[in-house]
Parts: structure tokens; C-alpha cells; sequence
């Protein structure tokens, strides 16, 4: 996280959710908060592009902030668990073979 962004405390206040709604949204599933977070930021670019009276710079400069650290948590944890998923196990690494505790010796199958 970014300094500036506290996820407990700016989250619910952007999302206007409880905060323990906000909170479980995150741990429940970061990509629709993402999506969730892209959403609120269009239309508070739009509402300044029309120069509407519901426009406040200082929630959108909130949203772009937090949008940014959780796209970035989000990316991290992706590749995290990438990288968890393509990391050989022990046993593919030692070469050994069938019940695990016999190395394998040249011309065995």
C-alpha cells in the first residue's frame, strides 16, 4: 500500500459500505473490487468533464489513489499465486521415482 491509503479506513468511506462490508468485499474477492473502483472512477471523471455540481476533486483524487494500490495488490498477489502454482515440487526436482525414496539409476524406466 501506498502512503496516504489506509484500505480500513479510506475503503468504506469510497465505497459508502460499512466498513466490515467493505472490508469483506476486498478479502472476498479484490478483482470485483478492482472492477468495482474503475467503475466509481469513470464516473467521477465524468461528472468533472461536465463540469456537474456533484464533482469533488478531492473523492476523485481518493478513488485514482486507491484504485492504484489495489490494482497493484491485485497484480501482486496474481503473480504470487502464478508463481506458486508453476514451482516444480520436491520430487520432480531429486528425480526420483514412483514411491519417492529410490533415486532413479541410469537405464531404469
Amino acid at each position: 500500500m501506498r502512503a496516504g491509503y489506509d484500505r480500513a479506513r479510506d475503503l468504506p468511506k469510497l465505497l459508502r459500505l460499512w466498513p466490515d462490508e467493505a472490508l469483506s468485499l476486498a478479502a472476498k474477492d479484490p478483482a470485483a473490487l478492482v472492477e468495482k473502483l474503475a467503475r466509481m472512477l469513470r464516473a467521477e471523471r465524468k461528472r468533472s468533464q461536465s463540469r456537474h455540481w456533484g464533482y469533488d476533486l478531492s473523492r476523485h483524487a481518493a478513488l485514482m489513489l486507491a484504485y492504484q494500490c489495489e490494482r497493484e495488490d491485485l497484480a501482486k498477489s496474481e503473480t504470487k499465486s502464478r508463481r506458486m502454482l508453476a514451482a516444480p515440487s520436491q520430487r520432480q526436482i531429486g528425480g526420483t521415482a514412483g514411491s519417492g525414496d529410490r533415486p532413479l539409476l541410469n537405464g531404469q524406466t
